[in-house]
């Protein structure tokens, strides 16, 4: 899984890969270096995303929660404060009741609440079976290029 860190300060806030982004640590470059002149920034970038492998681990909050943490843990010092866009929203708060000592704080870019799906009557949006398919068989991965 890759793990981008730039800046320092007292607080580290972990930015967090949102449904279909292709490249977080490209997506929030500009935030990362407003962010990192007063704080550590971590843009953890889950499997299937940016620089990150693909896996076949079951997509499940609990799994891809427990993948980020081990990112995490493995050279990040906490506690941390979640900044989660999109469906990552759902994984910050599961993280945040699970590892309550870990976590400073949450901080929402238009996130996914669960009361959310409860109240528009819908499920957690999943991959559809063609690109299951393409990501499963063909093992690729899909990628960003910007030019300047």
């Amino acid at each position: 899984m890759h793990v981008y860190t730039k800046g320092d300060g007292e607080n580290t806030i972990v930015l967090l890969s949102g449904l279909g982004t292709a490249a977080p640590v490209l997506d929030f470059e500009p935030l990362v270096n407003e962010l990192a002149k007063n704080h550590k920034v971590v843009v953890v970038e889950s499997f299937g995303y940016g620089w990150s492998n693909v896996t076949n681990k079951e997509r499940t909050v609990e799994n891809i929660v427990e993948e980020i943490r081990t990112a995490l843990k493995s050279n990040i010092e906490g506690p941390y404060i979640l900044m989660p866009p999109s469906i990552s929203g759902i994984y910050s708060m599961y993280y945040a009741n699970a590892y309550p000592d870990e976590v400073k704080a949450v901080i929402g870019i238009d996130f996914t609440l669960p009361q959310a799906l409860e109240y528009f009557g819908e499920s957690a949006p999943t991959m559809s079976e063609y690109m299951k398919y393409v990501f499963t068989n063909w093992n690729c991965t899909i990628g960003i290029i910007y030019h300047s």
